[in-house]
């Protein structure tokens, strides 16, 4: 069975990329978004994990939405699911 995602990249995530958004689709179903930028980084030639995760891959340094929702690295993915990585701005 294979999952698709729309992967969305705001801002200065997608300059890592090259792409603002992409389709992927991963055989497997139970996929969470730790997963999916395991998938990603290989995807864009290892230059995406280091810029959204900490060093041990426990803390994401940018924000996820699913689906419009925030989310975290252990969040579960369904498929069909819309997947956003940004850096929220701030300022005064």
């Amino acid at each position: 069975m294979k999952n698709r995602y729309t992967v969305k990249y705001l801002g200065f995530v997608s300059t890592f990329t090259g792409v603002a958004s992409e389709t992927i689709e991963i055989n497997s179903a139970d996929h969470t978004v730790l997963n999916l930028i395991s998938v990603l980084d290989a995807r864009h030639n290892n230059k995406l994990i280091d810029h959204i995760l900490d060093d041990e891959q426990k803390v994401l340094k940018v924000q996820v939405l699913v689906n419009g929702k925030a989310a975290n690295i252990s969040t579960v993915l369904k498929d069909k699911d819309e997947v956003v990585f940004y850096m929220p701005m701030f300022g005064g």
